[in-house]
């Protein structure tokens, strides 16, 4: 029972059960309803009036008007709310005759959209030691209204920023070979939101550095002290047709 208040005139106050309710919805999806019970702890025939309060209109009663006992319908309407979150409302029960009155909770937790990643793959190419690839981007996307999110961990040769953002939003997805030996690397990046988790993964392969020769071992020069000094010679290096530093 919850507690009523104003004065009684010989009739009995008004009950509610259940004494408060709690819906979900998904973010834009259908309306949700419950049953709501109201009846006179006397058990007498008790008129009554009932209205619904919310911010943004999303909560409605049928009928407003009855006499107990009886049932009442609540319906929770999420497509008319812009963000995903827990929304707070009531349903207040006015007697005709008793003057009592009762305001029972309601509470609606909308689930935010599930979210859309462009693309769902992605990969990347470098050579161990080398400098790093060309960064990439994803586009995250909801399907209703603005959804927020987060990145989960990542390894260190990966990052994705922001690590924190609202739909719709683009991404910057980097990689660096540093301190990566030759090898294939993936990592499935998972973003976080109220409408659940989502991924896509990245895949980075690392070549081994090349190995430098040269086109000769050794060169010798020969040179009489006092004359001129000797004519240059040349070594050519190569890296199998990779550009490499050294």
């Amino acid at each position: 029972n919850v507690g009523t208040t104003g004065t009684g005139t010989g009739y009995g106050s008004l009950i509610a059960s259940p004494s408060s309710l709690s819906l979900t919805a998904a973010f834009g999806g259908a309306t949700q309803s419950q049953s709501l019970t109201v009846s006179s702890n006397y058990g007498l025939s008790e008129s009554f009036y009932a209205s619904a309060t919310s911010n943004g209109g999303w909560l409605t009663v049928t009928p407003t008007s009855a006499t107990t006992p009886t049932s009442l319908l609540v319906t929770a309407n999420p497509a008319v709310l812009s963000v995903g979150g827990t929304y707070t409302g009531s349903i207040t029960l006015t007697s005709l005759t008793s003057s009592s009155q009762q305001s029972v909770p309601v509470t609606l937790v909308i689930s935010g959209s599930a979210l859309t990643i462009t693309p769902s793959a992605m990969t990347f190419q470098a050579t161990s030691g080398g400098t790093a690839p060309a960064s990439q981007t994803v586009t995250i996307q909801a399907g209703y209204g603005t959804t927020s999110f987060s990145i989960g961990q990542t390894p260190s040769w990966l990052t994705v920023n922001p690590a924190f953002a609202s739909t719709p939003a683009t991404l910057t997805v980097s990689v660096s070979p540093a301190n990566l030996s030759a090898g294939a690397y993936n990592s499935t990046v998972y973003v976080n939101s109220s409408g659940g988790q989502s991924s896509f993964t990245v895949a980075f392969n690392v070549a081994a550095a090349p190995q430098i020769t040269a086109s000769t071992s050794s060169l010798t020069f020969n040179w009489t002290t006092g004359l001129q000094a000797p004519a240059t010679q040349s070594a050519a290096l190569a890296s199998g047709g990779v550009p490499t530093s050294f």
